[in-house]
């Protein structure tokens, strides 16, 4: 995708990838071998040689800020409102008086 960007003229050196989960960004930052990361799979640890390399950072996002629990969560609705809001999604049901 980095690539394609590229070919098209938008310069993009690093993706950012915003996630709420602090243990899997510790995770992904250090690359100690312990009891508990021992079962994670080879592929896992390609995530971390990109993190070295600058080709994706890694940012923290606070559970209630987190945009994409609309598309991976069941929300209330106060919830869902307020972050459809942000994605700057449209209501989409019109009121014609009918």
């Amino acid at each position: 995708m980095m690539r394609w960007l590229q070919q098209v003229g938008i310069d993009i050196t690093s993706v950012p990838i915003y996630m709420d989960n602090q243990g899997a960004i510790a995770f992904a930052k250090n690359a100690q071998f312990s009891q508990r990361t021992k079962h994670v799979d080879i592929k896992y640890h390609f995530i971390r040689d990109l993190i070295e390399e600058g080709t994706i950072k890694l940012h923290y996002v606070a559970s209630e800020n987190n945009k994409a629990d609309i598309l991976t969560k069941a929300l209330d609705r106060v919830k869902f409102e307020k972050l459809r809001i942000e994605l700057g999604v449209e209501d989409g049901i019109t009121n014609s008086g009918n």
